[in-house]
Protein backbone atom coordinates (compact mmCIF):
# COMPACT_ATOMS: atom_id res chain seq x y z
CA UNK A 1 0.00 0.00 0.00
CA UNK A 2 3.17 2.31 0.75
CA UNK A 3 4.10 1.88 -2.67
CA UNK A 4 0.99 2.56 -4.31
CA UNK A 5 0.50 6.15 -2.30
CA UNK A 6 3.94 7.04 -3.16
CA UNK A 7 3.03 6.20 -6.87
CA UNK A 8 0.32 8.65 -6.81
CA UNK A 9 2.63 11.32 -5.25
CA UNK A 10 5.35 10.72 -8.16
CA UNK A 11 2.87 10.61 -10.49
CA UNK A 12 0.46 13.43 -9.40
CA UNK A 13 3.51 15.73 -9.07
CA UNK A 14 4.94 14.87 -12.74
CA UNK A 15 1.17 15.55 -14.32
CA UNK A 16 0.90 18.55 -12.01
CA UNK A 17 3.92 20.07 -14.26
CA UNK A 18 2.53 18.86 -17.16
CA UNK A 19 -1.20 19.30 -17.39
CA UNK A 20 -1.68 23.07 -15.49
CA UNK A 21 -2.25 24.75 -18.94
CA UNK A 22 -3.90 21.98 -20.48
CA UNK A 23 -6.70 22.98 -22.21
CA UNK A 24 -9.60 20.90 -23.71
CA UNK A 25 -13.10 21.51 -25.35
CA UNK A 26 -16.07 20.37 -23.48
CA UNK A 27 -18.64 21.89 -25.57
CA UNK A 28 -19.64 24.86 -23.38
CA UNK A 29 -16.03 26.74 -23.86
CA UNK A 30 -12.77 25.70 -23.13
CA UNK A 31 -11.82 23.97 -19.55
CA UNK A 32 -8.08 23.09 -17.88
CA UNK A 33 -7.47 19.57 -17.59
CA UNK A 34 -6.84 18.92 -13.72
CA UNK A 35 -3.58 17.13 -12.87
CA UNK A 36 -4.63 13.52 -12.24
CA UNK A 37 -6.87 13.24 -9.30
CA UNK A 38 -4.87 12.55 -5.73
CA UNK A 39 -5.91 10.24 -2.68
CA UNK A 40 -8.07 13.01 -0.98
CA UNK A 41 -9.70 14.19 -4.55
CA UNK A 42 -10.80 11.03 -5.16
CA UNK A 43 -12.68 10.26 -1.80
CA UNK A 44 -14.12 13.94 -2.21
CA UNK A 45 -15.73 13.25 -6.02
CA UNK A 46 -19.08 13.85 -5.44
CA UNK A 47 -20.66 16.40 -8.12
CA UNK A 48 -22.17 15.47 -11.68
CA UNK A 49 -20.09 13.96 -14.29
CA UNK A 50 -20.84 14.51 -17.24
CA UNK A 51 -21.42 11.09 -19.75
CA UNK A 52 -21.26 12.02 -23.37
CA UNK A 53 -23.27 9.69 -25.82
CA UNK A 54 -22.28 11.58 -29.05
CA UNK A 55 -25.71 12.83 -29.47
CA UNK A 56 -26.40 13.76 -25.75
CA UNK A 57 -25.03 13.84 -22.83
CA UNK A 58 -26.27 13.08 -18.87
CA UNK A 59 -25.50 13.85 -15.63
CA UNK A 60 -24.61 11.57 -12.53
CA UNK A 61 -23.92 11.61 -9.11
CA UNK A 62 -20.88 9.49 -9.47
CA UNK A 63 -19.18 6.90 -12.08
CA UNK A 64 -17.01 3.49 -11.37
CA UNK A 65 -14.85 2.48 -14.11
CA UNK A 66 -15.46 -0.92 -15.43
CA UNK A 67 -14.09 -3.49 -17.71
CA UNK A 68 -14.18 -3.53 -21.89
CA UNK A 69 -15.19 0.28 -22.18
CA UNK A 70 -18.02 0.12 -19.98
CA UNK A 71 -18.66 2.13 -16.24
CA UNK A 72 -21.47 2.21 -13.78
CA UNK A 73 -23.04 5.19 -12.52
CA UNK A 74 -25.22 6.53 -9.62
CA UNK A 75 -27.93 9.46 -10.12
CA UNK A 76 -27.68 10.11 -6.14
CA UNK A 77 -25.58 9.05 -3.29
CA UNK A 78 -28.70 6.68 -2.02
CA UNK A 79 -29.25 5.10 -5.60
CA UNK A 80 -28.27 1.87 -6.87
CA UNK A 81 -25.10 1.06 -9.76
CA UNK A 82 -26.08 0.95 -13.12
CA UNK A 83 -24.21 -0.32 -15.66
CA UNK A 84 -23.70 1.61 -19.55
CA UNK A 85 -21.68 -0.49 -21.88
CA UNK A 86 -19.41 0.02 -24.62
CA UNK A 87 -19.67 1.73 -27.11
CA UNK A 88 -22.57 4.13 -25.99
CA UNK A 89 -20.89 6.22 -23.72
CA UNK A 90 -17.93 7.73 -25.59
CA UNK A 91 -16.57 10.33 -22.67
CA UNK A 92 -16.63 10.75 -19.25
CA UNK A 93 -16.07 14.02 -17.92
CA UNK A 94 -15.61 15.47 -14.12
CA UNK A 95 -15.50 18.92 -13.17
CA UNK A 96 -13.90 20.05 -9.80
CA UNK A 97 -14.41 22.84 -7.48
CA UNK A 98 -11.54 24.80 -9.26
CA UNK A 99 -13.25 24.61 -12.91
CA UNK A 100 -10.33 22.12 -13.96
CA UNK A 101 -11.59 18.82 -15.86
CA UNK A 102 -10.47 15.07 -15.67
CA UNK A 103 -12.00 13.12 -18.82
CA UNK A 104 -11.56 9.39 -19.35
CA UNK A 105 -12.03 7.92 -23.00
CA UNK A 106 -12.43 4.00 -23.59
CA UNK A 107 -10.17 3.16 -26.49
CA UNK A 108 -8.78 -0.20 -27.55
CA UNK A 109 -5.35 -0.56 -26.85
CA UNK A 110 -3.16 -1.11 -30.53
CA UNK A 111 0.31 -3.14 -30.75
CA UNK A 112 2.69 -0.50 -31.05
CA UNK A 113 5.22 -2.87 -32.75
CA UNK A 114 2.80 -3.48 -35.15
CA UNK A 115 1.58 -0.26 -35.47
CA UNK A 116 5.27 0.74 -36.71
CA UNK A 117 4.69 -1.46 -39.37
CA UNK A 118 1.77 0.24 -40.78
CA UNK A 119 -0.62 -2.93 -39.04
CA UNK A 120 -3.12 -2.17 -36.65
CA UNK A 121 -3.51 -4.69 -34.30
CA UNK A 122 -5.88 -4.34 -31.10
CA UNK A 123 -6.80 -6.02 -28.17
CA UNK A 124 -10.18 -7.68 -28.16
CA UNK A 125 -12.07 -4.98 -25.44
CA UNK A 126 -11.52 -1.17 -24.90
CA UNK A 127 -9.84 -0.13 -21.53
CA UNK A 128 -10.34 3.47 -20.06
CA UNK A 129 -7.89 6.23 -20.76
CA UNK A 130 -7.19 9.76 -18.99
CA UNK A 131 -6.85 12.53 -21.45
CA UNK A 132 -3.57 14.82 -20.39
CA UNK A 133 -3.33 16.73 -24.05
CA UNK A 134 -6.10 17.07 -26.65
CA UNK A 135 -5.57 17.71 -30.04
CA UNK A 136 -5.03 16.15 -33.32
CA UNK A 137 -2.88 13.93 -31.89
CA UNK A 138 -3.70 13.50 -28.14
CA UNK A 139 -1.53 12.25 -24.82
CA UNK A 140 -3.04 9.79 -22.84
CA UNK A 141 -2.39 7.68 -19.39
CA UNK A 142 -4.03 4.43 -19.85
CA UNK A 143 -6.48 4.54 -16.43
CA UNK A 144 -6.96 1.58 -13.77
CA UNK A 145 -10.29 0.44 -13.25
CA UNK A 146 -12.15 1.46 -9.92
CA UNK A 147 -13.73 3.68 -8.53
CA UNK A 148 -12.23 6.83 -10.22
CA UNK A 149 -8.74 6.15 -8.81
CA UNK A 150 -7.71 5.91 -12.14
CA UNK A 151 -4.44 3.55 -11.09
CA UNK A 152 -2.91 0.64 -12.72
CA UNK A 153 -1.55 -1.88 -10.84
CA UNK A 154 0.41 -0.77 -7.41
CA UNK A 155 3.40 -0.23 -7.97
CA UNK A 156 3.23 0.27 -11.72
CA UNK A 157 4.91 3.43 -13.02
CA UNK A 158 2.61 5.67 -15.65
CA UNK A 159 2.47 4.46 -19.17
CA UNK A 160 2.26 7.34 -21.94
CA UNK A 161 -0.10 6.76 -25.16
CA UNK A 162 -0.64 8.36 -28.10
CA UNK A 163 -3.74 8.70 -30.03
CA UNK A 164 -5.16 9.96 -33.72
CA UNK A 165 -8.47 11.81 -33.49
CA UNK A 166 -10.75 9.86 -35.35
CA UNK A 167 -9.47 6.35 -34.36
CA UNK A 168 -10.51 4.30 -31.89
CA UNK A 169 -7.38 3.06 -30.38
CA UNK A 170 -4.17 4.45 -28.83
CA UNK A 171 -0.58 3.07 -29.04
CA UNK A 172 1.65 3.13 -25.92
CA UNK A 173 5.13 5.09 -26.62
CA UNK A 174 6.62 4.59 -23.23
CA UNK A 175 8.36 2.22 -21.48
CA UNK A 176 8.22 1.12 -17.48
CA UNK A 177 10.94 1.06 -15.73
CA UNK A 178 10.98 0.80 -11.67
CA UNK A 179 8.35 2.74 -9.18
CA UNK A 180 9.34 6.81 -8.74
CA UNK A 181 11.68 6.00 -11.96
CA UNK A 182 11.33 8.29 -14.96
CA UNK A 183 10.20 6.13 -17.93
CA UNK A 184 11.64 5.82 -21.63
CA UNK A 185 10.06 7.12 -24.72
CA UNK A 186 9.57 5.10 -27.83
CA UNK A 187 10.68 7.26 -30.64
CA UNK A 188 10.06 4.95 -33.28
CA UNK A 189 6.45 4.79 -32.35
CA UNK A 190 6.30 8.18 -31.73
CA UNK A 191 7.67 9.33 -35.19
CA UNK A 192 5.18 6.82 -36.95
CA UNK A 193 2.54 9.37 -35.43
CA UNK A 194 4.07 12.22 -36.62
CA UNK A 195 5.15 11.15 -40.01
CA UNK A 196 3.68 13.51 -42.12
CA UNK A 197 5.36 16.19 -40.73
CA UNK A 198 8.81 14.84 -42.18
CA UNK A 199 11.00 17.44 -40.42
CA UNK A 200 9.40 16.82 -37.10
CA UNK A 201 9.67 12.81 -37.74
CA UNK A 202 13.52 13.15 -38.65
CA UNK A 203 13.98 14.66 -35.83
CA UNK A 204 12.21 11.79 -33.45
CA UNK A 205 14.04 9.60 -34.48
CA UNK A 206 17.70 11.10 -34.69
CA UNK A 207 16.88 10.90 -30.75
CA UNK A 208 18.17 7.88 -29.89
CA UNK A 209 17.30 7.74 -26.52
CA UNK A 210 13.88 10.20 -24.95
CA UNK A 211 13.44 11.86 -22.60
CA UNK A 212 16.13 14.63 -24.21
CA UNK A 213 18.47 15.90 -21.24
CA UNK A 214 16.99 17.81 -18.52
CA UNK A 215 13.37 17.03 -19.30
CA UNK A 216 11.10 14.95 -18.09
CA UNK A 217 9.40 12.06 -20.33
CA UNK A 218 5.84 13.59 -20.15
CA UNK A 219 7.78 16.79 -20.71
CA UNK A 220 9.50 15.82 -23.91
CA UNK A 221 6.53 13.96 -25.09
CA UNK A 222 4.16 16.80 -24.49
CA UNK A 223 7.33 19.38 -26.43
CA UNK A 224 7.00 17.06 -29.67
CA UNK A 225 2.66 16.60 -30.06
CA UNK A 226 2.69 20.02 -29.24
CA UNK A 227 4.65 20.93 -32.07
CA UNK A 228 3.09 18.59 -34.63
CA UNK A 229 -0.62 20.08 -33.26
CA UNK A 230 0.05 23.58 -33.80
CA UNK A 231 1.49 23.13 -37.23
CA UNK A 232 -1.21 20.80 -38.21
CA UNK A 233 -3.51 23.38 -36.80
CA UNK A 234 -1.51 26.43 -39.22
CA UNK A 235 -1.86 24.43 -42.59
CA UNK A 236 -5.47 23.90 -41.89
Amino acid sequence: MKKLFAFVATLSLSISVFAGDMVVHTGNGYAVIHPFPTRSEVKEMTSPCVLDYGNKTEEFYRFDLSSKGNVKVKSTEKSSWVEKKYPSVKSITHTFKDGSISKFIPLYEADNKAYIKGTIKKDDSPAWFYLLLEGEISIYFLSGIGPYTGLTKAGAPPILYLHRKGDDFAVKVSKATSVGAEFALMPEVIAEFVKDNAELAASVKAEKKLPSKNETSIGTLERIIREYNTAKEANK
